[in-house]
This record gives structure tokens, sequence and C-alpha cells, in this order.
């Protein structure tokens, strides 16, 4: 088959492939390939655009070293993974009790998706169950008193979830503890998610 009778359509931009003009043929093959290509962008396995008009689901998870959280939407039964967000803990975070690390895991999560959740009712799903009440408890430690009130211009109900079905929430937060990595960690490269960075920022306190 010559270029000229390749379909546009189906060229390569300026029909090159390294530098060198070859026609592209459309097999068979190449059809199926297609055709399941489509299926996958079209199935829960991509994030799906946000329907505004549907309630928004955020499952939160802390672990030792970090946190995670997925935002999904459940249409036609069927739940739609939104977006992803996970993060290292700072070495301040580390000493948190397990319900300090919950907590912060909500709390920034919902402030990484405010363009989503802000001014809609949404529900939060944790595996920690002490968090189900939290909003509602008085005389609570000071650090857990000033996130609640960031947390009081959404509006949003905290519900428990089993671990056993936090899948998602519970990967995303198993980020790896790089000072503890040598060569003979072999699950390393498996369990990294996401490299995170600390940068020191400027002290801009005055005296």
């Amino acid at each position: 088959m010559k270029l000229k009778e390749v379909p546009k359509n189906v060229r390569k931009k300026n029909a090159a492939v390294d530098g060198k003009r070859v026609p592209l043929i459309w097999t068979d093959e190449t059809e199926k390939c297609f055709e399941e290509f489509k299926k996958t962008l079209c199935s829960n396995l991509v994030p799906a655009l946000p329907n505004f008009d549907v309630t928004m689901i955020l499952s939160t998870d802390a672990c030792e070293y970090g946190y995670g959280a997925v935002l999904e939407q459940i249409i036609d039964e069927v739940n739609y993974p939104i977006a992803y967000f996970s993060k290292s803990y700072t070495q301040t975070q580390r000493k948190y009790s397990t319900s300090e690390k919950e907590l912060l895991t909500v709390v920034m999560s919902i402030e990484y998706f405010h363009q989503y959740l802000y001014g809609k009712f949404f529900i939060v799903y944790t595996d920690h169950q002490p968090l189900t009440w939290i909003l509602h408890k008085t005389n609570t430690h000071p650090r857990l008193e000033r996130w609640l009130i960031r947390l009081s211009q959404y509006n949003f109900e905290i519900m428990y979830k089993p671990g056993k079905d936090n899948i998602v929430a519970d990967m995303l937060s198993r980020l790896p503890d790089e000072n503890q990595y040598t060569d003979s960690d072999n699950d390393y490269l498996d369990n990294l998610v996401a490299a995170v960075e600390e940068v020191d920022t400027p002290n801009f306190s005055t005296v």
C-alpha cells in the first residue's frame, strides 16, 4: 500500500514516523485493539467527569507514613472514580496519634478536592470508626479543634467503612518510607505510589 492510498485520518502528522514517511496499515488486529481501547476509556477504570447533580463520595485512609483518598460517584450502581490524592506525612505528623492522622487525612483530602465539594453535601468514608462522632465532640485537643473549624465550612457526613472494603484509599495511603529504603527492600518499587518531597519554607516570623 502506498502512502497516498492511506486515509489521511489514520496517518501520523505529516505522515512521518521517526522522521520517515511510512504508511499506517489498519488490520483486523488493529481494529480489535482500538475497540478494546474505547471500551476501557468508557469503563470505571478511568476517572470520570464529575456530575455535580450526584452526591460525591470521598473515601480516606491513613497509614504509618502517609495518607490517601479517592473521590467517587455512584451512577447506575457503579462506582466511578473522579480523582485520587495521596501524600506523605511530615516528620511532625508521623508522631500524631492514629485518630489525629485519620482526621488530618479527612481535612487535607477535603481541602484538596475543595472545587468538587464546596457548597454541596457529600459523604466521607473512613475505616477509623471514632471519626464518625468526632464532628460532634466537644472539649477536644486544640489541634483537633482547629481542624474541625477548617471543616465547618463544608456540608458532609462521616460514615464508617470496614478496612477490607476501603481498598483504593488504603492503597493510596501506603507510601513508602524512603528514609528506610535499602537495596534489600525488594517490595519498594511495588509499593511506591508517588514520590513526595518536602521543601523547606522560609521563616517569615518576626522577632
